[in-house]
């Protein structure tokens, strides 16, 4: 996964960099749950074209990172297909955060409370889990 983090570091894109800043603070508070960073999502009726991209898609949520104001929410019924979706985009106004909501995402406005949320969802996602029993 280093590997996707580094690239996205290494981006002239601002928008990618910044994904790849936060999927670094990620990284290091859930080792081993990144699945994939900048990761395109095909849209159905030509799957050779990306419908969406994840910004950073985690085993059990994905993050969306907005650096500005334009375009929140974007496409996110397709993300919400691959978990929890949780929009870290500190410029929201208030609006904004509230149609994030009501649209079934978390809005989360700093790097903190990013990771704190992360954690709630990860442990929520792992007490739904049913394991088989062995006898």
């Amino acid at each position: 996964m280093a590997g996707k983090i580094e690239g996205a570091l290494a981006s002239d894109n601002v928008g990618v960099a910044m994904e790849g800043i936060v999927a670094e603070y990620v990284n290091l508070k859930f080792p081993g749950d990144i699945v994939g960073v900048n990761v395109p999502v095909p849209d159905p009726a030509n799957p050779r074209d990306p419908l969406t991209d994840l910004d950073i898609q985690l085993k059990f949520a994905v993050v969306e990172i907005k650096t500005g104001t334009r375009r929140l929410g974007k496409n996110l019924d397709v993300k919400k297909r691959f978990g929890p979706v949780i929009v870290y985009a500190p410029q929201a106004t208030p609006g904004q955060r509230s149609d994030l909501v009501k649209r079934g995402a978390v809005w989360v406005g700093d790097l903190s409370g990013l990771l704190q949320k992360l954690g709630e969802v990860k442990e929520d996602v792992q007490s739904k889990i049913n394991f088989e029993k062995t006898p």
